[in-house]
């Protein structure tokens, strides 16, 4: 294997596919441009797959690279050429430089060693994925929560981002999952611990890297050397892990919307976006676009937050209105056709019962203007420690209870879906627990006090932000905060002080901007009367009429 990949080589025999992949035979049913509908994705192949040819081809040593238009990618050779990597995404280093074609092999011209190249690039921020090469070495890494997802089939040996585009034969279900379709008899429930509906495709975890050459994964991260917790009386020391998490988001926003124009920064009454609105405020000249969506009475009180914090740092704010959004369909053919789309991106079908509330959703993100970069503030979840439930109030005497953690990771799905009665109490069925236990023993001691955490990163990112983020292929999405350095030091802050909220306020205090702290976030405008929603400003929300026949698609 040394001998293999000592060398990188310029010439490799590479096998012809003669089987379309899957991806490409539904695109053919439908009439659409595989290049439109796979925009933001990639497939990485052992063999050279002609069908792909309508994405971007990038030969890489034994493999072939196919991403779409909409998906950055850099490639370069280092270590005195014995190794050969590709980032695919974007992903700001640790000095805050975004790695392009033009950056990548001078960011990279200190390492020494593959594990030099390796190290250097999980401690990036952004939304990626990178391909490494060299010195007995064939990897893929990802993002801190995966959140450009992949998975990979050891049959063929393709690595991409959906089911579609790695399989060329049919689906084969996944019985043996307990909340599998297959098995329980209806859907709406998450997949979990790799698993897919495909009995032999595996989704790879964040956190762990993908061989190559064995088709198996390996944890990463954390290494077991990080300190995952502060003292809860410790001000001080928290403050300080504060004010690094204040000076990396500032790094990483400033960099990106100096780099990509345009850039928008979308703002509800959460706490995600007001974080990233405070730390972007000296990268303000360069952000092009405020704005927020409403499709919804709960969407409507994000516009009044959104509205109030735009005119403290002295912005316009965009209202993107969903009942206009949705007039840009000319028809149900139309909205059919998006929706089609909007599925084939995350590897899943549309079978109708689209409700008019989901029509909206894929307006308004239809109506962005085209390109750029949009900000988003997942990951950061972990400041608040929300999945830790009541449960926050025990961190200081007792370790997270894994029942208790499966439970939290509600992989029942939501409770519109009605599939209560067909899961059961998932959290204690045994093979779940199993498959638990497993994932559990691969985090090192420093990390079992965190298990919400790293549940919430490698579990919940990974199956939904990892597959959803896929949908928005308009523009190029990403958290600024997703950062091993910044969830890690978040992850280390005492939860119970973190559910509190009390490290949100700290950070205004921090900068200066206590004022955005006094904004009422939405939970607070719920409880108001519409009198005093009415005096801050409150536009309520028009439902949106009927748009298809019975409120829905066929």
């Amino acid at each position: 294997m040394s001998e293999q990949f000592g060398e990188l080589r310029e010439h490799v025999t590479r096998i012809v596919s003669t089987s379309p992949i899957r991806a490409v035979r539904l695109c053919n049913r439908h009439g659409f441009d595989i290049a439109h509908v796979y925009r933001g994705h990639f497939v990485l192949s052992p063999k050279i797959e002609p069908s792909l040819l309508p994405l971007r081809e990038v030969p890489f040593d034994m493999w072939t690279l196919y991403h779409g238009e909409g998906l950055p990618v850099a490639t370069a050779r280092t270590c005195f050429n014995t190794v050969r990597v590709a980032i695919l995404g974007v992903a700001v280093d640790s000095e805050g430089i975004v790695l392009t074609n033009e950056t990548l092999t001078s960011q990279l011209g200190h390492c020494r060693s593959v594990s030099d190249v390796i190290d250097h690039l999980i401690h990036c921020a952004g939304r990626y994925a990178f391909v490494v090469v060299g010195q007995s070495v064939a990897r893929v890494y990802g993002d801190p929560g995966n959140t450009l997802g992949f998975v990979h089939d050891p049959e063929s040996g393709r690595v991409g981002s959906t089911l579609d585009l790695v399989l060329n034969r049919a689906e084969e279900p996944n019985t043996s999952y307990p909340l599998s379709p297959a098995r329980i008899g209806v859907t709406g429930a998450y997949f979990a611990f790799g698993e897919t509906q495909d009995r032999v495709v595996r989704r790879v975890l964040a956190n762990h890297f993908l061989d190559l050459t064995t088709g198996k994964s390996e944890r990463f991260w954390p290494t077991g050397d990080e300190v995952f917790e502060i003292c809860h009386t410790d001000k001080q020391a928290q403050e300080e892990v504060l004010g690094e998490i204040i000076a990396r988001h500032q790094q990483v926003i400033a960099t990106l919307a100096e780099q990509f124009n345009p850039t928008f920064l979308p703002l509800t009454g959460g706490r995600e976006s007001r974080l990233l609105l405070a730390c972007g405020l000296d990268a303000m000249p360069h952000i092009d676009m405020l704005f927020t969506h409403v499709t919804n009475f709960a969407n409507s009180l994000d516009q009044t937050s959104a509205t109030l914090l735009a005119a403290l740092v002295a912005r316009k704010l965009r209202v993107i209105n969903g009942i206009e959004a949705v007039r840009s369909f000319e028809s149900t053919h139309d909205v059919l056709r998006e929706f089609t789309i909007a599925k084939l991106r995350i590897g899943a079908r549309f079978e109708g019962g689209a409700t008019q509330d989901m029509i909206a959703r894929l307006a308004v993100t239809e109506s962005i203007p085209r390109g750029g970069i949009v900000l988003r503030g997942y990951g950061t979840d972990i400041l608040k420690a929300s999945f830790w439930s009541a449960r926050a109030q025990h961190c200081r005497t007792e370790l997270p209870k894994p029942e208790h953690v499966l439970k939290m990771m509600r992989l029942a799905g939501p409770a519109s879906t009605n599939i209560q009665s067909h899961t059961g109490r998932y959290w204690r069925n045994p093979e779940m627990q199993d498959r638990f236990a497993i994932w559990q023993s691969s985090l090192p001691e420093n990390a079992q006090p965190r298990l919400y955490e790293f549940s919430f990163l490698e579990q919940a990112q990974t199956y939904r932000t990892g597959v959803g983020m896929y949908q928005m292929a308009r523009n190029f999405y990403l958290s600024p905060g997703n950062d091993r350095r910044i969830i890690g030091m978040m992850a280390a802050l005492p939860p119970d002080l973190r559910q509190s909220m009390v490290f949100h306020e700290t950070i205004y205090r921090m900068l200066g901007r206590e004022d955005l702290g006094r904004v009422p976030y939405v939970n607070k405008l719920k409880d108001m009367s519409p009198d005093e929603r009415a005096a801050l400003g409150h536009v309520p929300y028009k439902e949106l009429k009927t748009f298809a026949p019975e409120n829905q698609l066929a």
